[in-house]
């Protein structure tokens, strides 16, 4: 079924240490598709028949990616109240529960390099490296046992580390089927950490495939001990101790991840430290301690003081790179305000304070000039980390100074994205008004059409009615009559497919009669029992898919041909016609 809340999905993400680096919209057509299953067919085979992974040694590897590291921030722990034996037996319980996790949701690594997935906030809940549990039920046991284990953080931290080898199975079981599935000893680490480094020391490393080599940046250093090949029956069950890997990911931040589909390898990765004793005592040797409370608040002030640099020609790697940098900092800011808030608002409001934060003349991924490009890579490098990432990761915090910050922060900068990252901290009564002129003025700065649906513009539009509800529906009549082009028409769509339908009436219903198509080469099938021909949507028919989501007394279904589609179309508008009848 058709969902405008995909369209995301196409267009290429952008560069996930560089929120505004170029973004393409990537339509495969059916020959295209074909293709691609027969190369990968033609990658599986090769790969099954690659005898076994060549060692390299860590001398063979290529250097270090670079970072910077600032002064560490010195802080005082005060004494941790130490745990009463019925805290102990309460942690354990919450691990024997992990037994429970019945529906693993796996991800592409890309992802998995930040280390911002945090499960006890909602703005965060959907990690990095593994969601379990059905998200809309939180008396899940194995997930709301997953989020309390990430909540005590320092307090659990032991009891994690002792079950890293805890076989007990979960409900999950990872079947291989049409791809192939490799054992690894995958551990992320930062690179100024000398304690990570050393235990990422003692993991041998083998590659993939001849078609991966497993770059340095992204810190892998892999062990094969077993090779499944594809049709082999054999499927994995997840156990309680790679949950705790996971859980031990998310405190400390590390994406640690238990599952992963992996780019580059035609398959699932399984990093199980049950599996392969060499991960769980590199895991161990990093943060086990004496006082847990003072290890992770080390390893998070070493994160806070670690910067992003710029190295090499290529643009991608480039940005990799500065990765490295940047996401610990982002991530030990949200770690210590949760942690440690006392001992971190100043240290985060001081950062705050330091970054540099105005616009670039960035559309949608797109610098209106090379000097725009030049004067955002400043920003970034002088900030030593993605702007916008830092600032996200700490705008739920509720702490008065915090919040004062970036309300200074919204004030100060002209970069919509920036505006947007704020919002949470802001209160919607008092600061609504200039939310609305400040998003108000980014919204008419778009340009009058563009190709992509869900670009900038729609991420304005959104954060509008979030923040602003009912009082920015002007904003609405304003852009849709900013332009003649049907471009705007598919954006308001696809953002109020994300809401309720209290404005259909004005701004959809309208839109049933315009019959123009869109030219992103969204397209939809003529018949339910082929995937061709296909048409390109109008819309008319994207407004009767938002409509229908909106109402049960409207059917509409994206499949047929246009005067099958407008035959649908006129009896919803009848039936809307019928319904509004005083």
């Amino acid at each position: 079924m058709f969902s405008l809340s995909g369209l995301r999905r196409g267009i290429v993400r952008r560069a996930r240490s560089v929120r505004f680096a170029r973004a393409a919209v990537t339509i495969l057509s059916p020959v295209a598709l074909a293709i691609a299953g027969i190369v990968l067919i033609m990658v599986v085979t090769i790969s099954r028949r690659a005898a076994a992974d060549t060692l390299s040694t860590r001398a063979a590897l290529q250097s270090p990616p670079r970072v910077r590291l600032t002064t560490i921030p010195v802080v005082k722990l005060p004494p941790t109240t130490p745990l009463t034996t019925a805290d102990a037996a309460r942690i354990k319980h919450l691990i024997r529960q992990l037994a429970q996790i019945d529906h693993p949701d796996v991800v592409l690594s890309a992802p998995t390099y930040s280390g911002t997935g945090f499960a006890p906030l909602p703005r965060f809940k959907a990690p990095d490296v593994m969601c379990v549990g059905d998200p809309d039920d939180p008396n899940h046991p194995g997930a709301s046992a997953l989020t309390e284990l990430v909540r005590l953080g320092p307090r659990a931290l032991p009891f994690l580390l002792e079950a890293l080898d805890d076989s007990t199975p979960t409900k999950t079981v990872t079947r291989q089927g049409m791809v192939l599935m490799r054992f690894l000893t995958r551990m992320d680490t930062n690179p100024t950490n000398a304690r990570e480094e050393a235990a990422l020391a003692t993991l041998p490393r083998r590659t993939l495939s001849p078609f991966s080599s497993d770059p340095p940046f992204q810190k892998t250093l892999p062990r094969s001990s077993r090779h499944i090949r594809s049709g082999d029956p054999e499927p994995y069950t997840l156990t309680v101790g790679d949950v705790c890997f996971v859980i031990l990911g998310q405190i400390v931040g590390r994406s640690y991840a238990a599952i992963e589909y992996e780019l580059g390898f035609p398959g699932v990765v399984v990093n199980s430290p049950t599996h392969d004793p060499e991960l769980a005592r590199a895991v161990r040797a990093v943060w086990s301690g004496p006082d847990p409370a003072r290890r992770l608040l080390d390893s998070l002030l070493l994160d806070f003081a670690t910067r992003g640099v710029l190295q090499g020609d290529e643009e991608d790697a480039r940005w990799s790179d500065f990765g490295i940098g940047s996401d610990p900092q982002a991530g030990a800011a949200l770690r210590l305000l949760y942690y440690f808030p006392r001992q971190a608002v100043p240290l985060v409001v001081r950062r705050l304070g330091e970054l540099r934060v105005y616009d670039c003349a960035i559309i949608n991924g797109e610098w209106r000039s090379s000097a725009d490009r030049v004067r955002w890579e400043k920003r970034e490098l002088a900030n030593g980390v993605s702007t916008e990432e830092f600032i996200d990761a700490v705008a739920w915090c509720h702490r008065p100074a915090v919040q004062a910050s970036l309300l200074s922060v919204f004030q100060r900068t002209d970069d919509p994205d920036i505006m947007i990252a704020t919002l949470p901290a802001l209160d919607r009564e008092k600061h609504g008004p200039l939310v609305r002129q400040k998003l108000g003025g980014a919204l008419r700065r778009q340009p009058p059409e563009d190709r992509i649906w869900t670009g900038d513009g729609f991420a304005i539009l959104r954060a509008l009615r979030q923040f602003g509800g009912e009082k920015v529906r002007p904003l609405y009549r304003e852009y849709l009559n900013g332009a003649s082009g049907a471009q705007r028409r598919f954006t308001v769509c696809a953002v109020l497919q994300e809401f309720t339908g209290e404005w259909d009436e004005e701004f959809l219903w309208p839109m049933l009669s315009d019959k123009r198509v869109n030219t992103v080469f969204y397209d939809h099938p003529t018949t339910a029992a082929s995937e061709k021909p296909r048409l390109l949507m109008r819309v008319c028919d994207v407004a009767a898919e938002t409509i229908r989501r909106h109402r049960n007394d409207v059917r509409f279904e994206m499949v047929g041909t246009e005067p099958e589609l407008d035959g649908q179309i006129r009896r919803m508008q009848a039936r809307l016609a019928a319904s509004s009848t005083p």
